[in-house]
């Protein structure tokens, strides 16, 4: 179990020093540490800064009473420091990260004191909290092949920058190999087996990984993990499912994953104040004009302005309404436009091109289309679109309400892209939602979307 503790500035380091909270028996209904048992996690809600610090671990198997202490900590709230009876835990602080996060992200006030914490929000306060003390190694892979050699390149900024650099044979099979299971795993995906999906995915990642990542001494990265991987892929391996690797764990399991167009691009800024969804255009398929409303009313709710378009439109119509809008969500069908693909909008179609000519583009597109394809969102990065989330596979509709919403709802919080990303495809993966892991993220995963 896990437990946060009210208290001001002064009395939270009294407790770090000292190993121990105490806090008056009158507000045992409230924070009754009667209650913490040995090793459950304790975090501090500084209320003076409103910031959350941890977390500590309970040292004893139960609190005791104590009777007219001289000094501090007096932890709680109100009037702590002038009582005669106390509750006295002793705490091991020896894992407290020295950067607290704000009290925001809980939600937390002094209107309802919050003392047991639930499992999913102490998971992602854990969370929180080391990423803000111990951020990501970034780490660039670039990927091309020339014949059937592969060269590699490995930038990784930590602390300093290191380069390494690889060139090896690729077999002459791996491409007809990849592409068959490739397609056994579209078939299961679309008939819903997740199971046997899933089995396919980890044969693909372990193919993946003998191919390249075991030539590169990458091992680090499914061990270890807690690297931000950005690929800068050729076109030649755009169809590679890099993201998938897998040695006893996916890549994407413990590291940020995200795509780069070979063009380098500045970090630059990102907004998420009006939403366009395209929900349906040709107005035959029902779970994708529904997954549409689902979204809209999470936008609504959130204050966000949002318009739902559901009906035929002309491609210069919808060139003309992406100029008007940070982020546009479409879900519908699509159809194979020469070597890519174009939404089907009833009766016209729409890619990419139709769009290069224009200014004030999105800064993000979802794509979530029968005919998606990594090209195809490459496409968009490449007319300037600043991130774009589509899939490798085709996904049936109304398959992704749990994923959307919580990749939605962290980047409203104010989370970088990519981790929402990841945390949103992590959290349907744990809980077997298998989907999801056909989608990926392209640009750059550090991207802000202010509200």
């Amino acid at each position: 179990m896990s437990y946060l503790i009210y208290t001001d500035r002064n009395n939270l380091l009294k407790s770090l020093k000292s190993g121990l909270i105490r806090i008056p028996v009158n507000l045992r209904d409230t924070q009754n540490l009667s209650l913490i048992c040995r090793g459950d996690r304790i975090y501090f809600y500084d209320f003076e800064n409103s910031r959350i610090y941890g977390p500590a671990q309970s040292a004893t198997s139960e609190a005791r009473e104590e009777k007219n202490p001289r000094q501090g900590p007096f932890n709680g709230f109100g009037n702590v420091s002038k009582h005669f009876r106390y509750l006295r835990l002793e705490i091991d602080c020896s894992s407290v990260y020295k950067k607290g996060v704000p009290a925001s992200f809980l939600g937390i006030g002094m209107d309802e004191v919050r003392f047991r914490l639930k499992k999913e929000e102490e998971k992602c306060l854990l969370d929180r909290i080391s990423r803000l003390n111990d951020p990501a190694v970034s780490v660039v892979v670039h990927i091309s092949t020339s014949e059937s050699e592969v060269n590699t390149s490995i930038v990784e900024i930590n602390k300093g920058t290191s380069i390494s650099q690889y060139s090896f044979p690729l077999s002459d099979t791996f491409g007809m190999i990849l592409e068959r299971k490739k397609r056994i795993a579209q078939t299961q995906l679309l008939a819903r087996r997740d199971q046997e999906f899933l089995c396919t995915l980890r044969d693909i990642g372990a193919l993946i990984y003998d191919s390249f990542f075991r030539k590169m001494d990458c091992e680090r990265f499914f061990k270890k993990g807690g690297y931000r991987i950005d690929f800068a892929i050729g076109r030649s391996v755009e169809t590679v499912p890099f993201e998938i690797s897998y040695r006893n764990s996916f890549l994407f399991e413990q590291n940020i994953i995200a795509y780069r167009s070979e063009e380098n691009r500045q970090l630059g800024s990102a907004r998420m104040k009006r939403v366009l969804i395209i929900a349906d255009p040709e107005q035959n398929q029902d779970a994708a004009y529904r997954e549409g409303l689902f979204l809209f009313d999470l936008f609504s709710d959130q204050g966000v302005e949002v318009n739902l378009c559901s009906r035929n439109i002309s491609r210069d119509m919808c060139a003309e309404f992406f100029s008007g809008y940070d982020v546009v969500h479409f879900t519908g069908r699509s159809s194979p436009q020469g070597e890519s693909t174009a939404w089907d909008l009833g009766g016209d179609h729409f890619d990419a091109q139709d769009i290069a000519v224009f200014e004030g583009l999105p800064h993000l597109i979802f794509s979530n289309s029968c005919g998606n394809s990594p090209r195809f969102g490459m496409e968009f990065l490449r007319a300037g679109v600043q991130n774009v989330v589509c899939s490798r596979w085709k996904v049936p509709f109304g398959t992704l309400h749990s994923f959307l919403l919580q990749f939605y709802t962290q980047l409203l919080k104010g989370e970088e892209i990519g981790y929402s990303f990841n945390r949103a495809l992590s959290s349907c993966y744990d809980k077997g939602k298998t989907f999801p892991l056909a989608f990926l993220l392209l640009g750059e995963s550090r991207l802000i979307y202010e509200k």
